[in-house]
């Protein structure tokens, strides 16, 4: 379409159209049709054509409101009143917008400019037509400014520099005119900077134009331009403005010099609030206190910065908010409206950060005690009412509450603040309903103790039909709460109600914040006593999650829950219940299908008060959820009728209430889920669960039928006034209590409703809870039938098969409630109907007994019912009936006798005993004949008979009548060899024999006996089992019968019965009899337990003792079997003793193991029964209780025993009872106890170190402990026990230093000899022990001093001992220090004193002992070893003390004599040794040396011809001749000495040793040398020979002389004493 240029005129008439829409086309239809003329030869005069049409309609259409006067003054007609069409106006205005960009010329930008300004159409009356004409301007400004910028800045310079009027269209004048300067100075060129300075200028002196709007103008055009201002230029500007700010006197002047500097600041950045440090200098000045324009202006600045910078300039705010509280309670008023102002601003334009960084402060100032700065918070806290709506709604939650705080502050203008506040809040409401009851609302919070109620009632009753904004929520919120919390129920209602409704009403983000504090005041409602307050707090509470999902609230399921399971209140309960079930409808299903299976579970909780809570929750689901909660029926239904059981009567209540709903809400829709429920919950357990549904039941039929609740409570209580007057069981019915049924065409209804079948079912189950054990069931069915039933007998016919069906599966129940009512139903049917029953029930049970139904209920099964039916018409019959129909069950009862199932055999044979009792002998012959050719026949089936269900019938047979089948029984199956299936026929039918047994157990266990051999060899290995299983249930049926157990006892003694010294191992027959004699004794005392050891303890009486005794002596057969049946036939035994009784078998058991161990071969070391894996186990608890809690003897005996148990078993098998046996004796051995049981203890523990070392490693710390005090002991053999087994532990310890170091210690400080020996003989073996070199040093040393050290004790054995230690010392440290010792210790010398000689030469012949090889190095210690001892033998008849040296001397010759390294063959020192041991028994030296010291030298001379008989072979005539004088001794001990060193010097020891060959040479020898047998010495030696010599040399044994060192207190057995006589006496 081609554009004309009258176009353009004929549109401008629209402009002024009503239509907004039109005008709107039409503008831009000027526009787009200028555009399309753009580049036409007339288009500069087309521009100023619509320039003018544009300015005329303008003209014409700017119309005086004022109305035109006379000439006389009236106003004239038609000019009042007159509109303004400022649309028209803004049309022309947005034309000229769109024309704008389009102008040709520079004298049309003129003129448009000179039109907007000159023409004062920028100052137009009307706002909306002074903003869209000053966007016109701007928009020529931004076109064409860049190439007209000389030839407009001066129009616009001009009109700023002309006079200020003081009008208000002259202020918008010049708004517009600042707004296009500085829109037209952005596009001066950038050489042009001077014009751009000058402009600047200009807006500057601008500000001081008393125009807020032309300041405002000035100082949005001054931020463009500052970026274009030089450094200087720029920070005079500053510090202008900063001054004006400040400073100025004027109010206008500091105005605009605040704008000013937000401009400039704005302009270069935050950068420059640094640089000028402004925020320093304005800090400065607002904390002036005495110049109120220093802090106005600071206040004027932070203002335009705030809305200018906008959010940058936010911390900056934030810091200044302390000072801007203060600034609120200035003295001027002036500085507060400033300060009112700046907080509105700032929270116009704050983010939500900063809301949460500044509301802390502002609240802060709430609890100052200083009226003005709280004040000046609320007014802070109310300016954020001009806060943006999001930072708004994030506010208010925190901001309102404390304002109404403040509303009762005791200054009046602080609660008046509070009010102003508030109104702010309410002015800045959106939603109009909320808008109209703001007063209320207000007052309703200025004074909440008599106005929430209106306040309640107005929101109540208010229709709101808009979205309840933000701050709508921040006046209506602590309204609701205060509701809320109110007393009264019905404000509470009130409330709950408006805050359930609210919740659809708002947007969640804006609710959110109050659900803290709403949702708790909700839940206190939910448990408000008024039901209907918290129905309404339930209903608001599921709104709530429903409008702001279940997020929001993410405990609060849990927390209802958490108060159902709780032990609150019952009205606490039931409004958890009730406001979770309002919860989770509002969630959703998916949630209650989550949950209910933690709702069910709770309903059988242990705990009353859960079940309750959660049984009312089935109470509200059903109604919240209506036909929704239909799937779930099925998970709570069974809850629900358990809970009519319970135990609790609040949770009966609860249950029942729960079922009653169920049925009302579901009895049409769900019939098919309820019905089956209830029809099997009336054959429960629990009577109440079968009264309750009844009751529902009748619910059920009742609905179904259509009648009303009421309808049928009338007839129920007509019923049951009716059955006060009949009988109390309800068994007869007459026809005038039929003809009073009320509703006697709801069975018609029921069957159409339900089906006949459905109907038959329902009444059958009424009829059976009619005969109900339960009175108050019996009551209920017989009022619900009596409603439904009109004639009994008919309806009884017509539903017998379901009635029978009910009664067989009552019949088969666990239930003894259940099994009665079923009988009292069939007997009731039999009793009352007599044969029109009797031959249909027959038949029904003939039916039931060849169905495959089994299980049906309670682990019962239908066979089962029958035969139990058979029992219960037996009883309930004569003979007559039974006669006719005793051929047909006689059939019956012999196939339930074989029947698979264990009841239903039972059942058959009670129903056998009564139809024998009843029909006579011809039962027994039909059916035990049968039974007897099918188990003897066992290879198949016999008449359909299986062999297996033969052997059970005949089992159930004598459990009735087993004194006439057992003995016919017994020869058939006790024939040896006794095969695996009789054994088990056996072992089924005994334990149902009764009394039978006892005449007959002899017989049964010899045969099974017997069979057990032949099985074995076969290597019929399941036969053996059996057979042994047979034993074991002989046996403990025995054991039950205190007749049969006499018996019992007698066969087994007779079957353990041995020859002596018979080897089993070699028989077999007889180890398998004893065996299984004491396989069967473990199986009859483990028939006593559990908790029968009383019993058995009386059973078993004087024969425990005896027992232990044989079986502890069957534990040493030669018989493997025999040691392991003997070994559980004794733990069994054992297992019986009372524990209270063990001490009194310690002695019995005691000397039953020393027999046991004494009749071992020599050969064998161990008890075989010990060496089992649990060998000791039975006898070790009765040693450790009579350990523990026995008498001194007693305790003495335990000891002895455990010790005898050590030795006599392998150390493997001890393995697990070295603890066991251990422990209490280290806990003992501490304890106050005689001599004699310490030293027991003491040495079995040294016996343990010895046998099992290994498993002693725990114990060492505890043991080493021990012997060490043992050593302290006062009693001797104590100490010696202590030391032996100290000496048997030493080598098992790691580290020796702390044992040597309490030793030593203890030797120092004791002053007892005896404890003083104790420790020196440890020490002996510490330096004996094979770790004795890892002594440290500083122990070697404290041992060196303990034995070197010189004692004023006499005492032999100390010395004897010290030197030991001493001796073993020198074998331990290196060679080096041990020859530096004896040299020091061991050698004497002339001068050492008697003692020191004496203790000197104890520890040489020690050294000499131990450590040889030191000598061996050495040929001047064996000079002065030799040089010793003879000075030492030599007599001096003046040396008083020659006895005390002598003897030593001895010993030291004896050592050296018989070590072939210190003494080799042709050694010069040897004649020297021996001539000095002569000279001790030489008759004529001898009277020197006492016999103590003749005795050690006759032994020492002894044990040289024994062993070395070489070197004393020169020297023998000499020896012998001293022997000799000996022979005759007054001493005995010096005589046997010399008669043994007599007999090895002759060479007359008939021994089996080469070098002893027991002739008479020697004897020669010497004879002939002493002058023949004529001689006297000839004589004299051949005399003593005949008569003393050859008799103890045709005795000597080896045994005996090897032993003969025992006598040398030296030697190394002597030094092991007390070790060996720690054996067990």
């Amino acid at each position: 379409m081609e554009v004309q240029p009258a176009l353009i005129t004929a549109v401008v008439p629209f402009l002024r159209s009503e239509a907004s829409e039109l005008r709107t086309c039409a503008a831009r239809a000027i526009g787009a049709a200028v555009e399309a003329l753009a580049g036409e030869p007339n288009y500069d005069q087309l521009i100023d054509t619509v320039l003018s049409e544009l300015k005329a309609a303008y003209a014409s259409w700017l119309v005086r409101l004022e109305p035109d006067y006379d000439e006389f003054g009236i106003v004239v007609p038609g000019t009042q009143h007159r509109t303004d069409i400022a649309y028209a106006r803004v049309a022309v205005a947005d034309a000229l917008y769109h024309v704008a960009p389009l102008l040709a010329t520079s004298a049309q930008a003129q003129a448009l400019v000179r039109f907007l300004v000159d023409d004062g159409v920028l100052g137009e009356r009307a706002e909306t037509v002074r903003a869209r004409m000053l966007d016109a301007g701007a928009r020529a400004v931004e076109s064409h400014g860049a190439a007209w910028a000389g030839e407009l800045m001066p129009l616009l310079e001009r009109e700023l520099a002309a006079r200020d009027r003081g009008t208000t269209a002259d202020d918008h004048v010049r708004e517009g005119v600042v707004v296009l300067l500085g829109r037209l100075a952005q596009h001066l060129p950038p050489s042009d900077d001077a014009r751009v300075e000058a402009a600047v200028d200009r807006l500057l002196a601008a500000l001081s134009t008393p125009s807020e709007s032309v300041q405002s103008a000035v100082g949005q055009c001054l931020a463009p331009l500052a970026r274009r201002l030089s450094d200087a230029k720029l920070a005079s500007a500053v510090e202008h403005v900063m001054s004006e700010t400040l400073s100025a006197e004027r109010y206008a002047a500091r105005r605009g010099g605040a704008y000013g500097l937000a401009g400039l600041i704005k302009g270069r950045g935050l950068a420059a609030l640094k640089r000028f440090s402004v925020v320093d200098r304005l800090r400065e000045a607002s904390e002036d206190r005495k110049d109120m324009r220093q802090r106005e202006g600071a206040l004027f600045a932070y203002e335009t910065l705030a809305a200018a910078m906008g959010r940058l300039f936010e911390p900056y705010v934030i810091q200044f908010v302390p000072t801007l509280l203060a600034l609120f309670g200035d003295p001027s008023a002036d500085v507060r409206d400033a300060a009112q102002e700046t907080a509105r601003v700032i929270m116009a334009g704050i983010s939500g950060h900063g809301v949460k960084l500044l509301l802390p402060a502002a609240l802060h100032g709430l609890d100052d005690s200083q009226w003005r700065t709280k004040k000046g918070s609320v007014e802070m806290l109310g300016a954020m009412a001009y806060c943006a709506p999001k930072q708004l709604s994030m506010a208010l939650p925190s901001v309102v509450p404390r304002i109404i705080e403040v509303l009762t502050d005791t200054h009046g203008q602080v609660a008046e603040t509070a009010r102003r506040a508030l109104l702010r809040f309410g002015e800045v409401i959106h939603n109009p309903e909320i808008q109209d009851v703001v007063p209320t609302l207000l007052a309703a919070l200025d004074d909440p103790a008599s106005k929430t109620d209106a306040a309640l009632r107005t929101l109540l009753f208010t229709a709101f039909v808009h979205y309840i904004d933000a701050p709508s929520l921040a006046l209506v919120v602590p309204i609701l709460q205060r509701g809320m919390r109110a007393r009264a129920a019905k404000t509470k209602r009130n409330a709950a109600q408006i805050m359930g409704s609210m919740a659809t009403l708002t947007d969640p983000a804006d609710l959110a914040p109050y659900l803290p504090s709403l949702v708790p005041l909700l839940r206190t409602v939910l448990v408000d006593p008024v039901p209907e307050a918290r129905a309404t707090a339930a209903k608001a509470l599921g709104s709530l999650v429903q409008r702001l999902r279940e997020e929001r609230f993410p405990t609060l399921v849990a927390d209802l829950v958490a108060v159902l399971k709780s032990d609150a209140s019952g009205v606490d309960r039931a409004g958890a219940a009730q406001g979770l079930s309002e919860v989770l409808s509002g969630i959703g299903l998916s949630r209650l299908e989550g949950l209910l299976p933690e709702i069910t579970a709770n309903c059988s909780s242990a705990r009353a008060p859960v079940r309750e809570g959660f049984m009312m929750l089935l109470i509200y689901l059903p109604t919240t959820f209506a036909e929704e909660f239909q799937p779930f029926l099925s998970h709570v239904l069974p809850s629900v009728l358990a809970g009519l059981a319970d135990e609790n009567e609040q949770v009966r209540a609860a249950a029942l209430r729960a079922g009653r709903i169920l049925v009302a809400s579901f009895a049409r829709s769900a019939v098919d889920q309820l019905l089956p429920e209830l029809l099997a919950s009336m054959h429960h357990e629990a009577w109440r669960i079968r009264h309750s549904s009844i009751e529902l039941l009748g619910e059920l039929i009742y609905r179904v039928a259509g009648l009303t609740g009421s309808q049928a409570e009338r007839e129920r209580e007509a019923l049951r006034a009716s059955f006060a007057v009949a009988s109390g069981d309800g068994d007869e019915e007459s026809d005038e209590e039929e003809e009073e049924t009320v509703s006697a065409n709801i069975r018609e209804v029921l069957s159409e409703e339900l089906g006949v079948d459905r109907c038959h079912e329902i009444l059958a189950a009424l009829y059976v809870a009619r005969s109900d054990v339960a009175a108050m069931v019996r009551q209920m069915s017989f009022s619900v039938w009596k409603t439904v039933v009109a004639n009994t007998p008919r309806t009884v016919r017509e539903c017998l098969p379901q009635i029978m069906d009910i009664v067989l599966v009552g019949l088969a129940s666990d239930a003894y409630e259940r099994r009665t009512t079923a009988a009292r139903t069939l007997g009731d049917l039999v009793h009352k109907l007599g044969e029109a029953v009797m031959s249909r029930v027959v038949p029904i049970l003939e039916g039931a007994l060849r169905g495959d139904t089994i299980v049906a209920d309670g682990g019962g099964s239908i066979r089962h019912g029958v035969f139990i039916g058979l029992s219960e018409i037996l009883n309930a019959t004569g003979k007559a009936y039974m006669d006719a129909y005793a051929d047909a069950m006689i059939p019956l009862v012999r196939r339930g006798l074989c029947d698979a199932d264990e009841m239903v055999r039972e059942a058959a044979a009670a129903a056998f005993n009564g139809l024998q009792q009843t029909v006579g002998p011809r039962v027994i012959d039909s059916v035990v004949p049968p039974l007897l050719n099918a188990l003897t026949q066992n290879s198949g089936e016999l008449d359909g008979i299986d062999p297996e269900h033969a052997l059970e019938a005949l089992r159930e047979l004598m459990a009735v009548r087993a004194n006439v089948v057992f003995p016919v029984l017994i020869p058939t199956l006790t024939a040896v060899p006794i095969t695996l299936f009789n054994a088990r026929a056996l072992s089924s039918l005994i334990q149902v024999s009764g009394a039978t047994l006892s005449r007959r157990l002899p017989q049964i266990l010899l045969a099974l006996f017997e069979s057990l051999p032949v099985h074995h060899a076969s290597g019929d290995t399941e036969a053996e089992a059996g057979l042994r299983d047979t034993v074991r249930v002989i046996v403990s049926t025995a054991a039950q019968d205190e007749g049969t157990l006499e018996s019992l006892m007698l066969q087994f003694h007779e079957s353990v019965k041995v020859k002596e010294g018979a080897d089993l191992s070699a028989a077999p027959k007889e180890a398998s009899r004893v065996a299984e004699a004491c396989y069967g004794l473990a199986t009859m005392c483990q028939s006593f337990a559990p908790n029968s050891a009383a019993r058995g303890r009386t059973a078993m009486g004087a024969h425990v003792i005896d027992w232990l005794r044989i079986l502890i002596d069957l534990l040493a057969s030669s018989s493997q079997l025999v040691v392991e049946a003997s070994w559980a036939a004794l733990d069994a035994l054992c297992k019986i003793i009372p524990k209270d009784d063990y001490d009194g078998y310690v002695g019995p058991i005691s000397r039953a193991v020393l027999h046991a161990t004494e009749l071992l071969p020599k050969e064998q070391k161990t008890l075989p029964g010990f060496n089992l894996p649990k060998g000791v186990g039975p006898l070790l608890p009765i040693y450790s209780q009579g350990l523990l809690t026995g008498s001194s003897d007693t305790k003495e005996r335990a000891v002895r025993g455990m010790a005898r148990l050590v030795r006599f078993t392998e150390p493997t098998a001890l393995r697990l009872f070295a603890t066991g046996i251990t422990g209490p004796l280290i806990r003992i051995v501490g304890d106050r106890h005689p001599p004699n049981v310490k030293a027991a203890i003491l040495s079995t523990l040294g016996l343990l170190l010895t046998q099992v070392p290994a498993l002693m490693r725990p114990f060492l710390p505890q043991l080493q402990r021990t012997f060490v005090r043992g050593l302290s002991e006062a009693d001797d053999t104590v100490r010696r026990r202590a030391a032996a087994a100290l000496a048997a532990l030493i080598p098992l310890q790691p580290r020796l230093d702390p044992l040597v170091a309490e030793l030593t210690t203890g030797i120092k400080q004791t002053e007892e000899q005896g404890m003083k020996n104790a420790m020196m003989k440890a020490v002996v073996a510490v330096v004996c022990a094979p770790n004795a070199q890892s002594l440290s040093a500083a122990s070697i040393q404290a041992i060196e001093l303990a034995t070197t050290t010189q004692s004023n004790s006499t005492d032999p054995r100390w010395q004897q001992l010290r030197s030991q230690a001493f001796g073993a010392l020198c074998g331990v440290v290196p060679d080096t220090a041990a020859m530096q010792l004896v040299s020091q210790h061991a050698m004497t010398g002339p001068s050492d004193p008697a003692p020191v000689q004496a203790s000197k030469l104890h520890c040489l012949a020690a050294v000499l002992s131990e450590s040889p090889t030191l000598f061996a190095q050495s040929t001047d210690l064996q000079s002065q070893t030799t040089q010793s001892v003879n000075t030492a033998l030599t007599p001096n008849p003046d040396n008083v003390h020659q006895a005390l040296v002598s003897l030593p001397a001895t010993h030291v010759a004896k050592n050296a004599l018989l070590s072939s390294e210190i003494t080799p063959p042709g050694s010069p020192n040897i004649p020297v040794l021996i001539d000095a041991l002569v000279r001790v028994v030489d008759p004529a030296t001898m009277a020197s040396f006492d016999s103590d010291t003749q005795h050690a030298a006759l032994v020492g001379l002894k044990a040289v011809a024994k062993h070395r008989f070489d070197v004393l072979e020169p020297m023998r005539d000499a020896v012998v001749m001293a022997v000799m004088a000996h022979v005759r001794d007054r001493n005995i001990t010096v005589k046997l000495a010399a008669e043994r060193c007599a007999l090895y010097a002759l060479r007359l020891a008939r021994v089996p040793s080469t070098e002893f060959d027991g002739d008479n040479n020697g004897l020669d020898a010497y004879v002939q040398n002493m002058g023949g047998p004529a001689s006297d010495k000839g004589k004299q030696v051949l005399d003593y020979h005949r008569r003393v010599l050859s008799k103890l040399a045709d005795a000597t044994r080896e045994l005996d002389y090897a032993s003969d060192d025992e006598d040398d207190p030296n030697s190394a057995g002597s030094r092991a004493d007390g070790a060996n006589s720690d054996d067990e006496a």
